[in-house]
């Protein structure tokens, strides 16, 4: 988006700068056509970039339905919807039975919700599954039912 805002400037700019030459210096009109080419090829290449620049974020917004899931259940876990962030973590598995955030989350969202339960049979699963990034995390949750 800020080149967007610098083609917009570097437009009122170029116009300023050709409205200068043309008046004030006696230059060739070819002179001009090549400037003007010239601009007009930085602006095209800008827009591109812009255009470039546009589609990755609506790749990043258009993820995979997993993510999206997880995502949302990430929001609602951090706004203190536990009930909310466990649907979606729910669907983020149902997807991707793989996902091992989704997994922990997930879980996480069972404690929260006072399913302690629910939420040991998860962390055991997750712990099982061989990753270690969020032990430290699990292993807290489970001491503070003690």
């Amino acid at each position: 988006m800020l080149f967007f805002f610098s083609t917009t400037l570097s437009l009122g700019l170029y116009r300023f700068f050709i409205d200068e030459i043309v008046t004030n210096i006696a230059i060739s009109n070819q002179f001009v056509i090549k400037l003007s080419f010239c601009y007009f090829a930085l602006t095209f290449i800008i827009w591109l970039y812009n255009l470039v620049d546009i589609l990755e974020l609506m790749s990043r917004y258009n993820r995979l339905p997993e993510t999206n899931h997880y995502e949302e259940g990430r929001i609602a876990s951090l706004t203190g919807d536990y009930v909310k962030a466990k649907e979606h973590f729910e669907k983020a598995l149902q997807i991707n039975s793989g996902d091992k955030d989704a997994l922990f989350q997930l879980g996480r969202s069972y404690h929260h919700l006072n399913m302690k339960v629910k939420a040991k049979k998860i962390f055991e699963k997750y712990l099982n599954s061989g990753d270690k990034k969020w032990v430290n995390e699990i292993e807290e949750m489970m001491e503070e039912k003690k």
